[in-house]
């Protein structure tokens, strides 16, 4: 199924125009989408008002391209505030869009605290329908609200997204915008960048459980799923790009999805409703 791979990022317009298996991010903002029948947003720190105009317009595009009927979790539980003008574009878009939304939503699971959960919970009525708008304060319940057991780790999943896209380090950030330019880079070159020596970066990436070759690992898969989901290149084309073998490439596929590169793509294909494009 679609919904056990991890999602990937992509800029805002590819997100509403193929959302599934995909997240995108506005401001101090993530909207998610794990599936055609499963999305959410996460917020958190200080959101603009200009900021949560940008995620309102990306929730009213997106749901075209997904199912008739689906489920949306909001997590707001790391928002530490929001301004006058903040808050009254969040309730405003809530008063003129929830009800119609609704119309789409299976589930409605909002997660909040404080003054924004009160006013959620006094604008229920008006929605006529509290089974289905639900506002919690417990992440885990809003999560097992669409996914039952599984929601615990899509939760673990759409916090780790928030984790890395709210605090990468320098170092990660050069080493990821190095690859991102050079699959074939290596890591005495991100040393080089970051003005160190090879050493010393090996040892701040070992303190941190994390690794120069998973980094790589990530990159490929990110660019070879890109490449099958938007082109239709054969396998071997695409490991040429990657700067691997055809082999290599199954085996990235199969110990990160599960699948091999050609059935990704096909599922990939199907649940996006486009696999006319491919004959």
């Amino acid at each position: 199924m679609t919904e056990a791979r991890a999602m990937i990022e992509t800029p805002v317009e590819s997100f509403v125009r193929d959302p599934a298996g995909r997240y995108t991010v506005a401001g101090s903002s993530i909207v998610w989408c794990k599936a055609r029948t499963l999305c959410g947003l996460y917020f958190w720190g200080r959101p603009s008002a200009d900021e949560l105009l940008e995620v309102a317009r990306i929730c009213e595009a997106h749901p075209q391209a997904m199912a008739p009927t689906f489920d949306v979790v909001s997590d707001g539980r790391e928002v530490e505030a929001l301004d006058g003008e903040a808050l009254a574009v969040q309730m405003a878009w809530l008063w003129r869009h929830g009800p119609s939304l609704l119309e789409h939503a299976r589930i409605w699971s909002v997660v909040a605290e404080g003054s924004v959960a009160a006013r959620l919970a006094r604008m229920m009525p008006s929605f006529n329908d509290s089974e289905r708008f639900r506002v919690t304060t417990d992440a885990h319940e809003a999560f097992r609200a669409v996914r039952g057991e599984a929601g615990d780790a899509l939760l673990v999943e759409v916090e780790g997204i928030a984790a890395r896209v709210r605090g990468v380090p320098r170092e990660l950030h050069v080493i990821r915008t190095l690859l991102g330019r050079r699959l074939d880079a290596r890591i005495e070159d991100a040393a080089r960048e970051l003005g160190v020596s090879e050493r010393s970066l090996q040892r701040w990436l070992n303190q941190r459980g994390l690794s120069f070759h998973d980094e790589v690992v990530a990159a490929r898969l990110a660019v070879a799923c890109e490449l099958l989901e938007t082109t239709d290149l054969k396998v071997a084309a695409i490991a040429a790009r990657l700067g691997i073998s055809e082999r290599a490439v199954t085996m990235l596929f199969r110990s990160q999805t599960g699948l091999t590169p050609m059935a990704w793509r096909a599922q990939t294909i199907r649940d996006s409703g486009i696999a006319a494009l491919w004959g």
